[in-house]
C-alpha cells in the first residue's frame, strides 16, 4: 500500500526508533571504557577506593568494628545505619578516613532511586552500600556480619594465582558440602538442599594447581569458626546445645566449584569482584535469611557465564555470640520446599541464558519466577531500579559470551591427563 500521508509517515519513523532502542536497550549502557570511567571517578569522588568492606549496623560498633577501623590496610569500610540505629554511638568515626557510617537520613541524600523500595530496619539497606562503594571506585566488594571477629586478615587478600586447590565431583548430584571437605564432615551449611544430605560421602576430592584451571573465581566465600551458617533443622535436632565448630585445618586448601555444581552462598564473610557486582541485588519480596540464599543460588549461574566461580577458603574469623538464624525453621521453609524449583529454572531455562546482555538475562529470569511464584512483581521493579542506580554510579557491563556454561569439569582443567592432578 502507498503512503501518501506525511502524518503516517511521521508516526512509522517514530515506532522504527522506538523499536530500535528498544533493541539497543542494553548497548548503550557498556560505554564509555571501564578504565575512563575509573579514572574520572577518582577525581571526583572522595573517599576513592578499589576495595570497600561493607555491613548494616544495628547495635553500636563493637570492639572488632574499632579494632578493624584502625589496622585495616588498602580498604575502606562503610557501614549502613538502619531506622533503629543509634547513630550517636557511631559518631566516634567522623573524622576517619577509613569508615564511613551513613544513617539512615544519610542514605536519603544520596538519591538513590532504590532507597524507596527497602524498608528502615532491614539488612536490604547494604545495597546502598554496595553503590556507594560502587560510586567510590570499588572493584571488590566485601560483607560481613557486624558480630564477627577476625583471627587475620588474610582472607581479604586472598588471590587464585598459583596456588593449590581442591575441587570435587560427584555423579549423583549437582551439590557438594564444602563443610565436609573443611574437616565437620556431619554438618552442612543453610541452603543446602536437603535431598543431597544423605548422599554427602560420596564425595570426591581432588589437588591441582589454579594454573591449569581455566576459570576465575568471582565470589570467595569465607568460613566461620565456632558459630558458622548451619542448616537449621540440623542445629535444631544435632547440636542446639552443643560445642563450637571448628573449621581451621592447617593442611585445607581452596575449594572450588566448577560451572553446573551449585553450593550455598551466605552474605557473612564473602568477596565479590567487580564483574559480579549487578547480580548483588536481593529478591526484597523473600524473609532476609532466605533471600540471602536465593541470591547465591542466582549469582553462581551469572557467575558461570563470565567463566567465573565460587572458591571457599578456610576460617580467618569467628563468631562468639549464639547465630539467631540457626533456629528459625519457620523462615527456611522455604529453602526445603521450594529452593529445588529455584535450582530447576536456573538449569533448564537455558534459552533466556543464551543472551549477551546481564540485565536482559537478569529480567527475564525475575519474570519467570515472579510467574512460577517464586517471587513476587515487586522484585521486578526492584531489580530494573537497581540496575538504574548501578548505571548511574558509573558501573560498566561485560558482555556474557552466547554460548552457555559445559557440562563437564573436564572442560575448565588444561590438564592433559589425571597424571598432572595432585593426589
Amino acid at each position: 500500500m502507498k503512503i501518501n500521508n506525511n502524518k503516517t509517515k511521521f508516526l512509522l519513523i517514530l515506532i522504527f526508533i522506538k523499536l530500535y532502542n528498544i533493541k539497543n536497550k542494553y548497548e548503550e549502557i557498556i560505554y564509555p571504557n571501564k578504565q575512563d570511567t575509573m579514572n574520572k571517578r577518582k577525581f571526583m569522588m572522595d573517599n576513592y577506593c578499589s576495595k570497600w568492606i561493607v555491613f548494616t549496623a544495628f547495635n553500636p560498633p563493637s570492639k572488632f568494628v574499632k579494632h578493624l577501623e584502625k589496622n585495616i590496610e588498602n580498604w575502606k569500610i562503610v557501614v549502613i545505619g538502619n531506622s533503629g540505629t543509634d547513630n550517636t554511638e557511631w559518631n566516634i568515626f567522623n573524622n576517619s578516613t577509613t569508615l564511613f557510617y551513613l544513617s539512615f537520613e544519610d542514605q536519603k541524600k544520596l538519591k538513590f532511586s532504590i532507597n524507596k523500595y527497602l524498608k528502615g530496619n532491614s539488612k536490604f539497606r547494604k545495597i546502598i552500600g554496595y553503590l556507594y562503594a560502587i560510586q567510590r571506585g570499588a572493584e571488590e566488594i566485601y560483607e560481613i556480619d557486624e558480630d564477627l571477629i577476625f583471627n587475620d586478615f588474610s582472607f581479604l587478600n586472598n588471590n587464585f594465582k598459583n596456588k593449590i586447590v581442591s575441587y570435587g565431583t560427584r555423579n549423583d548430584s549437582s551439590q557438594i558440602n564444602p563443610y565436609s571437605f573443611f574437616g565437620e564432615p556431619s554438618i552442612w551449611p543453610r541452603g543446602f538442599t536437603i535431598n543431597d544430605i544423605g548422599k554427602q560421602s560420596r564425595n570426591i576430592f581432588h589437588y591441582i594447581n589454579s594454573s591449569n584451571i581455566n576459570l576465575k573465581p568471582l565470589i570467595f566465600q569465607g568460613l566461620i569458626n565456632k558459630k558458622p551458617d548451619i542448616d537449621s533443622i540440623f542445629y535444631n535436632t544435632k547440636i542446639k546445645f552443643n560445642n563450637s565448630f571448628n573449621f581451621n585445618f592447617t593442611e585445607s586448601y581452596p575449594l572450588i566449584y566448577f560451572p553446573n555444581n551449585f553450593v550455598p552462598i551466605n552474605s557473612q564473610n564473602t568477596r565479590y569482584l567487580y564483574e559480579i557486582f549487578p547480580f548483588l541485588m536481593f529478591p526484597i519480596s523473600l524473609e532476609e535469611n532466605i533471600a540471602d540464599i536465593w541470591r547465591g543460588y542466582i549469582m553462581q549461574k551469572f557467575a558461570w557465564k563470565l567463566n567465573g566461580s565460587v572458591i571457599y577458603y578456610k576460617s580467618s574469623i569467628y563468631r562468639e555470640k549464639e547465630y539467631k538464624n540457626f533456629s528459625n525453621y519457620t523462615k527456611d521453609k522455604k529453602n526445603y520446599f521450594e529452593l529445588n524449583k529455584l535450582i530447576d529454572i536456573l538449569n533448564f531455562n537455558i534459552n533466556i541464558f543464551n543472551n549477551k546482555y546481564p540485565f536482559k538475562i537478569i529480567n527475564d529470569l525475575i519474570y519467570i519466577l515472579v510467574q512460577n511464584n517464586l517471587l513476587d512483581k515487586n522484585d521486578i521493579n526492584f531489580y530494573k531500579t537497581f540496575e538504574k542506580d548501578l548505571t548511574n554510579v558509573g558501573y560498566r557491563l561485560k558482555l556474557f559470551s552466547s554460548d552457555i556454561e559445559k557440562h563437564s569439569h573436564l572442560y575448565y582443567l588444561k590438564i592433559k591427563s589425571n597424571l598432572e592432578l595432585i593426589n
